[in-house]
Formats: C-alpha cells, structure tokens, sequence
C-alpha cells in the first residue's frame, strides 16, 4: 500500500512540480505566520505549534494571552489553515525526495524507504494539532493534561520528522550533483 502511495506521487515527481509545490507551501507559511500570528495590535503572538514541545500549563497561559478574538482566530487557523498547511507540505516534501533521488539513483527503493519522513511528518502534525485545537475552543476549561502532552510530543516529532526531511533533501541536492560532476 505504501509503495502505491509513494508511486502515487511519483508520477508527479518533476522539477516544475516541485517548484509549484514549494510557490504553494511558500504562501500558506507566508499567510500563515504574518496575517494569521498577529494580535489586534499587530504584535507577533506565540504559535504553539512553532514552539518545541510545551506543558499543559504553557498551553493554557498562552492560550489566555491571545483573548476571545484572537482565540476564535487561531481556532479558524488550528482547524481551517492547519489542516490544508500538511497536504501542503507532505505533496513539496513527496516530490523533493522522490525528484532528487530519482535524479541521482535508479534504485527506486532508495527514495520509497525515503518517502516515509513526510508521512510521519503530516501524522504527527495532526497528533499534535487536534488536542490544540479543543484546548482553545473549550478555554477556559481545561482538557486533559494528558492530551497536551501527547500533542507536546507529537509537536517534538513533527519536528524532528522535519529536519530528517531537511537532512534527507541536502544529501538528496549532494548526490544530485556528484552525479552529475560524474557523467
């Protein structure tokens, strides 16, 4: 089933797709940090979800700083925008992988055990946003802390997950072009 997945975006796998993927993620992170992570008075507010891990007390103070409007805008922004963010990253992801690595080996196994970090990546996104999103639209009662902190930890993942992407793409940019000094 995963190899299906992985063909899936395989047939997309061009250099002009990768750069629509990325022109598509680059303007949902545009639009998601500067006109969405703003106060009433345009100041920067803290995203929980750019932070690396969080307590349930963290959560519910930050939550109180961004008042009832800014809480009914990050609700829009946790269940709207954050929920269209990881198809988004998890597509520019699938195809940078698959692209360079198809550039750079013929062995398709290579990038299909490669494809799993975006997948791990948009999951763990989800396990992290979900609880989020209950802890603002029921403040000020509280959820489980043990929600909040299986969202921390999905958080930590999503993190990680993201740079192994980033390492994965660099080694991916390395051999495309040794391969290319090669031939």
């Amino acid at each position: 089933m995963f190899t299906r997945f992985t063909n899936f975006f395989a047939r997309f796998a061009s250099g002009r797709n990768v750069l629509i993927a990325a022109g598509f993620y680059l303007f949902l992170s545009i639009v998601f940090r500067l006109l969405w992570a703003k106060d009433a008075n345009g100041d920067a507010v803290v995203m929980l979800d750019t932070c690396f891990g969080y307590s349930p007390d963290y959560v519910y103070t930050t939550i109180g700083t961004y008042g009832n409007e800014g809480r009914a805008k990050m609700l829009f922004l946790n269940r709207v925008i954050d929920s269209i963010y990881p198809f988004a990253y998890i597509t520019f992801d699938m195809l940078v992988i698959i692209w360079l690595y198809s550039k750079s080996t013929a062995n398709a196994a290579v990038w299909q055990r490669l494809c799993i970090i975006p997948p791990i990546t948009f999951v763990t996104d989800f396990i992290e946003n979900i609880p989020l999103g209950f802890a603002i639209a029921n403040y000020p009662n509280k959820i489980s802390d043990g929600l909040l902190q299986i969202s921390s930890i999905g958080n930590q993942l999503k993190w990680l997950s993201s740079l192994a992407f980033i390492v994965v793409a660099v080694v991916g940019i390395i051999r495309v072009v040794k391969s290319r000094k090669a031939a």
